[in-house]
């Protein structure tokens, strides 16, 4: 997991506690997903939505979720050879394969306009 990334997250998290800002929401969602916690990004997308269902960025969130449900079915239904239960390794290289070819470029998108938020 990339550091930068989890410190920003707790950055976020701190902002989020301190004034409860959708912005806040969105862009933990991103670091969630950016560091492979696929269940945690889409949980949290989720939560962006409902706190500013009018956002318009819902097509682009949902549209990342839809491929977070895809990635993280992918993992659950093809577990590793000789592993019982689920694999953060493997569920951190199917998003890693998704992020760059799909969703990474609306990622970026929805970072740069978070900053300018």
């Amino acid at each position: 997991k990339d550091s930068r990334f989890a410190e920003a997250l707790v950055a976020y998290e701190t902002g989020f506690r301190t004034e409860p800002r959708p912005g806040f929401l969105i862009n933990m969602a991103h670091c969630h997903r950016l560091m492979g916690e696929l269940r945690k990004a889409r949980g949290t997308y989720r939560k962006y939505l409902l706190v500013e269902p009018l956002s318009p960025r819902k097509q682009e969130v949902l549209a990342i979720i839809g491929e977070l449900d895809r990635a993280i079915a992918e993992v659950e239904a093809t577990p590793p050879p000789g592993a019982a239960g689920r694999s953060g390794g493997r569920e951190t290289a199917i998003w890693t394969a998704l992020a760059g070819e799909l969703i990474g470029p609306m990622a970026a998108s929805l970072l740069a306009a978070d900053a300018r938020r």
